[in-house]
């Protein structure tokens, strides 16, 4: 019950804010185990790029506390719960069935994004616009390399494969291609991509 009390409850301090981003991610890990774990089960590897995207979320929203990551979790995680639903009314055949699981995953998404806004607004973390737009720009710049590239592979080796198959496995191609891409470049890797602190000297070093 504690849990569900803290999800909309005020966030003290920044030391509140730190433990509940660590708490949070090791706990997407955790789904992110599961979901593999179902996924091979059920032998849909196709969407096994929700448990790559939840990964690198993790890592990163953890080591970055990057606010992009949050928000694009959090849809995510609505999309899975969408998803379940339509799973359990037998109106959709990928995905997982189990709805609390869906819902913990929506709240967990929602305490993150509260806990790392928190903590970027704590230490006035700020981003320009150029660099949000240029950032933006290479986001799409690296989809459309990679989604081309993966579709040539998918045109030389997909010679075997029905129309219903090659055009399901493109559009899987394109969203993921789409989806790491984002990730990638607002992830923290780059450190272009990070934003400019006014409390630079308090921030503390991962």
């Amino acid at each position: 019950m504690s849990f569900f009390r803290s999800i909309f409850s005020k966030i003290q301090d920044i030391e509140s804010a730190t433990k509940i981003i660590r708490d949070c991610c090791n706990a997407i890990l955790f789904f992110s185990l599961i979901q593999f774990v179902g996924l091979l089960l059920l032998k849909q590897y196709a969407n096994l790029v929700d448990v790559f995207a939840y990964l690198l979320i993790s890592i990163y929203v953890r080591k970055h506390k990057s606010r992009v990551l949050t928000v694009i979790f959090l849809i995510l995680a609505i999309a899975s719960f969408v998803v379940t639903i339509l799973n359990r009314l037998g109106m959709e055949s990928s995905g997982g069935g189990n709805i609390l699981l869906a819902i913990a995953l929506i709240l967990v998404a929602i305490l993150l994004l509260r806990a790392v806004f928190f903590w970027n607004n704590y230490y006035i973390m700020k981003m320009k616009t150029q660099k949000i737009l240029l950032l933006s720009g290479l986001s799409i710049l690296l989809f459309l390399i990679t989604a081309f590239i993966g579709l040539v592979i998918l045109g030389i080796f997909g010679d075997q494969m029905t129309d219903a198959e090659l055009d399901s496995l493109s559009g899987t191609l394109l969203f993921s291609t789409f989806l790491i891409s984002i990730i990638f470049i607002f992830s923290g890797i780059i450190p272009y991509s990070r934003g400019e602190s006014l409390r630079e000297s308090e921030v503390p070093v991962n």
